[in-house]
């Protein structure tokens, strides 16, 4: 077999910092009954969450999210489940019971969660116009003042006042806005664009009003990175940006830089292109306006349900082009990242489950636990990053890619991906003095190895360049940080 090698070298720091590293997201909706936003094709009735009394898997819950070591949470909170029926807060709720999990795992872990109630309450939307055929319908809040004054002003007293949710950092009231279906405003209504950047201002009022000026609004939240309406707003001279603590995007319609374009799941870009053009361009233009841009769900659609394989999410392509994703958009500025998702029924677009958790007992997705568990673990919040460049890159498309980081406590970890399918790559890489002394270990996951922990450590040389060769479709981590086999 041929051997390629492949020299890199680190390019300086960025401006900011990874401030919340990888995280995870805990959708609650799920098991919570009917569907989501009236499209009978998103089921939520599979229960994927324990009784609250089954402490034993509750305790195995936490326990796994301690190993995982997601910087931060988003937990998708069903906004109807937690109403009565004159509108107060359902305070005895399950969901309720369910943050106090989250948040109180992430207060204890110093990890950030986010709150998101992914649709406007049906008490405050407008009515669903007559023969509305979409994927699927939500509509905007009727009147967005007394959305923001009775409703999520409410909401977030109750969480982080009263239930004293402290980790709860930010809020952001719709999934994906303005796109196939969520978030409507009918014929002759408001300007939705406008409507959408008034709720903002309102929501911020109401929240400074509350006393609760520490929690930060989350905006666009849209899927595609390069629909970003920039153009929508400053056709109307509107602009979310006053009302906002950080931009979002998600991302599922990235490929490797080889690949084609699938012909059942089109609509997908190579990964220059999605990430390093397009999620570049809105770092920058989140920077410029002194705001972070997070990625709230990453994954992939290339090698999922609509390509024909539901268990394309889980497979090592799927897992291992989700980890690459995610570390090149760390090397183009992007705060952090959130795979989907904690738990998952595994039967709506695919196999997204991470763990299982049922009679004390834990089911451990091996693929993605793995891979997601090496990124949450050794992509600290708070890291200072070195993208890695290849000194000469390969024709035509370039299969090794990694960043260092920086931890907070100056501890660093090197992460390297070969995404060949085949081919090993043999790697080197010359590391500063304050790394390149130090002995690392290094963990590895590939088609084979999950998440094990090599039995040599590597010492770089004297001229601090570490050399290794890279197995095909592979994700490694080195680092002189104490280190555990993930599976």
């Amino acid at each position: 077999m041929r051997m390629h090698f492949q020299r890199l070298t680190l390019l300086p720091s960025l401006p900011g910092t990874l401030d919340f590293g990888v995280g995870i997201n805990w959708f609650d909706f799920l098991g919570a009954g009917g569907v989501y936003a009236r499209w009978d094709q998103y089921s939520l009735t599979a229960q994927v969450f324990p009784p609250m009394q089954d402490k034993a898997s509750w305790n195995a819950l936490q326990t796994e999210l301690t190993r995982l070591r997601p910087g931060f949470i988003r937990f998708g909170l069903p906004p109807d489940p937690i109403l009565n029926a004159d509108g107060t807060l359902k305070k005895n709720s399950l969901h309720f019971q369910h943050l106090d999990v989250a948040g109180r795992w992430c207060e204890e872990h110093g990890a950030v969660l986010i709150l998101d109630t992914f649709v406007t309450p049906a008490r405050y939307e407008f009515p669903v116009p007559p023969g509305v055929n979409t994927i699927c319908v939500n509509m905007a809040a009727q009147d967005n003042h007394a959305y923001a004054r009775k409703f999520v002003a409410p909401l977030l007293h109750h969480v982080v006042i009263e239930r004293g949710l402290k980790a709860v950092r930010f809020f952001n009231p719709i999934n994906e806005p303005i796109n196939y279906g969520v978030y409507q405003t009918p014929p002759g209504g408001p300007d939705v664009f406008r409507h959408y950047v008034e709720l903002y201002a309102e929501m911020r009022c109401a929240l400074d009003e509350a006393g609760l000026s520490q929690i930060g609004l989350i905006g666009i939240d849209k899927d595609l990175p390069f629909d970003f309406p920039v153009f929508e707003y400053m056709s109307r001279g509107i602009d979310i940006d006053p009302y906002i603590a950080a931009y979002s995007i998600h991302s599922y319609r990235g490929r490797f830089d080889y690949d084609g374009e699938n012909a059942i799941a089109p609509d997908t870009d190579p990964l220059r292109t999605l990430v390093d053009r397009w999620v570049r361009r809105l770092v920058r233009y989140a920077e410029e306006r002194s705001k972070y841009l997070l990625a709230l769900e990453v994954g992939v659609f290339q090698y999922g349900a609509r390509a024909g394989n539901p268990a394309g999410p889980a497979t090592p392509e799927g897992t291992l082009l989700t980890a690459e994703t995610i570390v090149r958009m760390i090397n183009v500025g992007v705060r952090g990242a959130l795979v989907w998702t904690l738990t998952n029924p595994n039967d709506i677009d695919g196999w997204w489950r991470l763990i299982g958790v049922s009679d004390g007992r834990v089911e451990r997705a091996p693929h993605p636990y793995s891979t997601y568990g090496m990124l949450m673990r050794y992509a600290p919040p708070g890291s200072t990053v070195f993208p890695l460049s290849p000194v000469e890159r390969e024709y035509p498309a370039q299969y090794v890619w990694g960043t260092l980081l920086l931890g907070p406590d100056q501890v660093a970890y090197l992460l390297l991906i070969n995404d060949h399918p085949s081919e090993p790559r043999t790697i080197s890489i010359a590391l500063p003095p304050t790394v390149g002394g130090k002995v690392l270990r290094k963990i590895v996951k590939d088609r084979v190895r999950l998440g094990v922990v090599e039995a040599v450590s590597f010492t770089p040389g004297a001229d601090g360049v570490l050399s290794d060769t890279l197995s095909p479709m592979s994700f490694q981590v080195y680092t002189a940080a104490p280190v555990e086999n993930l599976l």
